[in-house]
């Protein structure tokens, strides 16, 4: 045989070897897994599961497993996408059809999880999660008819299966009939009172229902059913608040607790219910004993301290943080350094911050968080170089931070390079999902920068992700009235209106638009409607009488309509209401009052132009002439470009104080 011939054979026989070795590899993995699915192990058999679709991706038995694996840990989008691989392929896999209706049901998507229940039922006919799975897509699409017939053949074989009942009784639910629907589901969970699905779909409807006495009796006999069930005990403790059954809420979440004593979560969600319902004290003394009952749990004693700072006890805080720097581990230590550094820094207590932040960063140079908190205290200092080193470093761990890239943008803007400033609130605004708070920092920037165009992009962006948020609302409303004048900022009220459900803020937004649009009618009925639904409304009954004031002087009964809404600020410390209350006064010919009045108002608002012109009138009649005329030359300068504007009416008090 040639030499060529034999290195062919030999080059033959190791391809062959190596594909058979892969195979043997995929089909180890995929025993491995199945061995750790066995010992609860998903983590580990999920690795083993892509180690084996690694060697042979066509392995089907190892993805449909994944796809199980990451159901079960709530990765739907990585189950779909396994799930659809395996149906691809095989579209007789009838689990996998299964499992993808149940998931696009989930996601809102009935007519897709029709379709692969129907290739489920093509592939097994009769098969029971099959006809489940299209019962519950074919209830979604309106077929209630369809869904109640598949489930009644599912429960022909199986009476007491629990989710073709709660098909049947969502089936009555949706048709209007709940007290069948309820009929049904007291009927199943008293011959399977194990079965938690039909308890809580029964409790949900006691309550819809209003039947209190029925719902407490339910929710008792679930507590004695599943007594060592945490998911059940946390229900129960959140139904039991909603219903403001506060004794029973405690009793399961203290039940939970003793499932859990040392899940930090379910403490803290205790202690925050008790600081709620019974008082700080209390959740404060919850936290101390499990800090006395296990001392090793440093998590308990900075929970604690946690708790102290946010409840107003910064000193109490500190005692508990201090201690733990001397005696906890290194992790804890520096965690407490941390909490320590924050409650320093909103002391103002910069060096200490700096000082506890670097203890940090010298053990990990690169935590983002010490860097921030150093950052920023430099930066309060004046150390503009110093917060810049640190900021760079933090931002090359966490270059995707909303809170280190706002940071940063007032680094730069400190520094005087606005460009630089922008693309640090750019990136803050696409870091926090256009958080409102995040994405009106950026508009005020592009604001200050002449650029109202780009923050009308930035609000239509962050509206389209938070429609009904108020803060956004109003900066479009006051952006279109920059851009565009009152009617389309009214138009853009309306819109508010309609999308909060007519918070006050925006009825007196539009009732002001109105005043700038020359409409006094208008928004003095708009205020009149405010005040009938909010009579405690300090703002409201001080627009209205203000507008009285100013549009119906010539009318007794409007000034004394005026006058009377405002005697309530008499004593007040807020500027603009003394001068509503000065003003009326005058109209009422209390011109002692008035003067007292509106001098202290107009040394509070200085830049009032309508404010000077109240005082300036004021002063003037009560003999005052030379600080009257002072306060209406004032007026005049500041009214220009003021809407509405006094100017005519500043000019005519001048003339007529020669």
């Amino acid at each position: 045989m040639s030499r060529t011939l034999l290195s062919a054979l030999f080059a033959c026989a190791l391809v062959l070897a190596g594909c058979e070795e892969a195979a043997d590899r995929a089909e180890r993995h995929y025993s491995n897994g199945l061995a750790l699915l066995e010992e609860g192990a998903d983590a580990k058999a999920a690795l083993e599961f892509r180690n084996a679709l690694r060697l042979d991706e066509a392995m089907h038995r190892a993805r449909f497993e994944l796809a199980k694996i990451l159901e079960n840990s709530g990765d739907y989008t990585g189950a779909v996408v396994n799930l659809r691989a395996i149906v691809e392929v095989d579209p007789t896999h009838a689990e996998a059809q299964v499992r993808l209706a149940n998931a696009m049901l989930l996601a809102g998507h009935a007519d897709d999880a029709l379709r692969h229940a129907e290739a489920a039922l093509a592939a097994l006919a009769d098969d029971a999660d099959a006809l489940l799975a299209r019962a519950g897509a074919l209830l979604h699409t309106g077929d209630g008819e369809g869904a109640v017939g598949d489930a009644k053949t599912v429960l022909t074989s199986d009476p007491d299966n629990a989710t073709a009942i709660l098909i049947l009784a969502l089936e009555r639910e949706r048709a209007g009939a709940k007290t069948q629907a309820l009929a049904i589901l007291e009927s199943a969970s008293a011959r399977a009172p194990e079965v938690l699905s039909l308890h809580l779909a029964t409790v949900r409807l006691l309550q819809e229902l209003g039947r209190e006495a029925a719902l407490t009796a339910r929710l008792d006999a679930m507590e004695a059913t599943f007594p060592d069930d945490p998911d059940v005990l946390r229900k129960i403790a959140q139904r039991r608040y909603e219903l403001q059954d506060f004794a029973g809420a405690e009793r399961a979440y203290r039940a939970l607790s003793a499932l859990r004593p040392d899940d930090l979560e379910v403490v803290r969600t205790l202690a925050g219910f008790l600081a709620e319902y019974r008082g700080v004290d209390a959740a404060r003394a919850e936290l101390q004993s499990r800090a006395d009952i296990a001392p090793g749990m440093h998590q308990f004693r900075l929970m604690l301290a946690q708790f102290d700072w946010s409840t107003g006890q910064p000193d109490r805080a500190v005692a508990v943080l201090e201690a733990l720097i001397a005696d906890a581990s290194a992790a804890t230590r520096d965690e407490a350094r941390l909490l320590l550094a924050r409650i320093k820094a909103q002391a103002g207590d910069i060096e200490t911050t700096i000082d506890l932040a670097t203890e940090v960063i010298e053990t990990d140079p690169g935590h983002a968080e010490a860097l921030s908190l150093r950052a920023r205290a430099h930066l309060d200092a004046g150390a503009f170089t110093q917060a810049g080193f640190d900021l760079r470093a933090a931002l090359e761990e966490s270059p995707s931070d909303a809170d280190l890239n706002l940071l940063a943008a007032q680094h730069q803007q400190v520094a005087g390079t606005s460009s630089l400033a922008g693309d640090h609130l750019a990136q803050a605004v696409r870091a926090s999902g256009h958080s409102p708070a995040v994405v009106l920092e950026y508009a005020r920037f592009l604001m200050a920068s002449d650029d109202p165009r780009a923050v009308a992009i930035l609000l239509d962006e962050a509206l389209r992700r938070h429609a009904d948020d108020p803060s956004l609302l109003m900066a479009r409303v006051l952006l279109h009235e920059r851009l565009d004048g009152a009617a389309k900022a009214i138009a853009a009220t309306e819109y508010a209106l309609s999308r909060t459900g007519g918070a006050p803020a925006f009825r007196l937004l539009r009732a002001d638009l109105a005043l700038r649009s020359a409409d006094p009618d208008r928004a003095i009925a708009e205020f009149e409607q405010l005040l009938a639904s909010s009579p405690d409304s300090a703002v409201a009954a001080n627009n209205l009488a203000s507008t009285l004031a100013e549009y119906r002087a010539t009318d007794p009964r409007a000034v004394a309509r005026a006058y009377e809404l405002a005697e309530r600020f008499r004593d007040s410390s807020e500027p603009a209401f003394l001068d509503t209350y000065g003003w009326t006064a005058f109209l009422s010919g209390e011109l002692d009052e008035a003067k007292r009045a509106l001098k202290e108002a107009a040394a509070g608002l200085p830049d009032n132009p309508w404010v000077r012109y109240h005082a300036g009138v004021v002063l003037t009649e009560g003999g005052e002439v030379r600080d009257g005329r002072a306060h209406l030359r004032a007026a005049l300068e500041l009214s220009a470009g003021h809407v509405p504007s006094p100017a005519e009416k500043i000019r005519q008090a001048l003339a007529a104080a020669q």
